[in-house]
């Protein structure tokens, strides 16, 4: 009987292993369609080309700060970088919809497909945003192809650093 009650207790604290299920809510097209945001967002990556995820992230806060082209989306600082939460809700509903799709290979950036260049034509991105990306777009494109190249380099040196991890230690 003692060997049975402790089973029980070890039950009671959680220790055991517990699937836990988290619910996302489906994206239709037609919410993605009805958002500047996401139209914004998706002619930004036209616009840039293939991006880094993380290079969209100090885009967007350059957008808001030098430009005063506010997109919606909220920055906060983590260390010395930008971080938007809707912003990396955004892009996962247009990979979702299939506007976006991720590069294969090594490096993952973002890029356009065709269906999200059709819906680029149907349906514009505010004004706002189609203003400050023509009048200002040869330094927004150079600071995003150098914030690409760093996050490249950094990927590099991480994947090598896991080859040699896997390898083992030289004797």
């Amino acid at each position: 009987m003692a060997k049975k009650k402790k089973k029980e207790s070890a039950e009671e604290k959680g220790s055991g292993k517990e699937l836990k299920i988290v619910t996302i809510p489906a994206v239709r097209e037609e919410e993605v369609l009805r958002s500047d945001r996401a139209m914004s967002l998706l002619y930004l990556i036209d616009k840039i080309g293939p991006v880094h995820e993380k290079t969209l992230h100090h885009i967007i806060a350059m957008l808001k700060e030098e430009y005063g082209a506010d997109l919606g989306y909220t920055i906060r600082k983590i260390g010395t970088r930008p971080y938007s939460p809707e912003l990396k809700t955004d892009v996962t509903m247009l990979l979702y919809v299939g506007f976006i799709e991720k590069e294969p290979g090594i490096y993952k950036r973002l890029r356009i497909t065709g269906r999200g260049k059709d819906v680029l034509e149907k349906r514009k991105p505010p004004a706002v945003v189609i203003n400050v990306l023509e009048t200002h777009f040869e330094p927004i494109k150079n600071k995003a192809s150098m914030l690409d190249s760093a996050e490249n380099a950094e990927i590099r040196r991480l994947r090598r650093m896991m080859e040699r991890r896997r390898r083992g230690p030289l004797l």
